[in-house]
């Protein structure tokens, strides 16, 4: 959870968090698609004024673009320049109104009462003080503001936490993972947020993962484990390709549950859910 590895390894670019994208995008079993549906959550006026804290390479946006309201003016945030960088290339096409921030939530740089919305789209856990960073997010939001938060629940993926630790205990080796969303899910976090909105609504979306090829899986695997998180790498990598070839190659697939969300937060000014 330390920001700097974040910053430097985890997201110094898109590519780990694309790994992480493709095997959803790929292998879901709701065709639906995630970021179609959070979108779908955002019933806003037509002039609203948008922050998202977190945008990655702003796949939320580009995938939507075309359902973007003209009026609508978006700030897309991250802590990462990389990510920052690689968002502004993909949507600087784009005639909507973005622009783009390399900031850090704890310490938004806005004045008070700036956004109609702010989007903190699977970033809140990635905090070290939530706190903090919720109480910056009241202070820039408007007095009948919203803030849309999405999560995992407390089992999300399981399954891939067993396969991990079967390919570690194989090679009889020890991997630690980059981060985990523990400290904000589905399940504790309405508990953080209503210290800081009068209402708190949380939305579900139901998806599993039937994976039927090894590479994706392993790429997802590997995107999550910091350089140096495993002893002697290579070796994990093999008996972690093994391990899911052979699952593959006797059940046809991987089934992975998923438990993915989104809390919808106000002050009860307006309401949108």
């Amino acid at each position: 959870m330390d920001y700097r590895y974040l910053a430097l390894e985890q997201y110094k670019d898109a590519s780990h968090l694309s790994a992480r994208i493709h095997l959803h995008q790929q292998f879901s079993t709701n065709p639906y698609g995630w970021f179609k549906w959070v979108f779908d959550q955002l019933r806003l006026p037509p002039d609203s004024h948008v922050l998202e804290l977190g945008c990655g390479p702003g796949t939320l946006w580009m995938e939507n673009e075309h359902r973007i309201p003209s009026g609508w003016h978006v700030t897309l945030s991250d802590f990462s320049p990389g990510m920052v960088l690689e968002a502004k290339n993909h949507l600087d096409h784009s005639r909507k109104d973005f622009t783009f921030e390399v900031s850090n939530g704890m310490a938004i740089p806005f004045p008070k009462e700036t956004f109609d919305v702010i989007i903190g789209n699977h970033v809140l856990f990635h905090f070290p003080d939530r706190v903090r960073a919720l109480g910056e997010i009241t202070r820039v939001l408007k007095p009948d503001g919203q803030l849309f938060a999405s999560t995992n629940g407390e089992n999300h993926m399981l399954e891939l936490s067993q396969i991990m630790d079967r390919a570690a205990i194989s090679a009889g080796k020890h991997y630690s993972p980059a981060f985990s969303a523990a400290k904000f899910t589905l399940e504790n976090g309405s508990g953080q947020l209503k210290p800081f909105f009068k209402h708190v609504a949380v939305h579900h979306y139901d998806d599993a993962l039937v994976i039927t090829e090894t590479q994706p899986l392993v790429a997802y695997i590997l995107s999550m484990v910091p350089h140096g998180g495993v002893i002697h790498e290579a070796e994990f990598i093999e008996n972690l390709s093994r391990h899911i070839n052979n699952l593959i190659k006797q059940n046809g697939a991987v089934n992975i549950q998923k438990s993915t969300g989104l809390f919808i937060c106000d002050q009860g000014v307006t309401r949108c859910d």
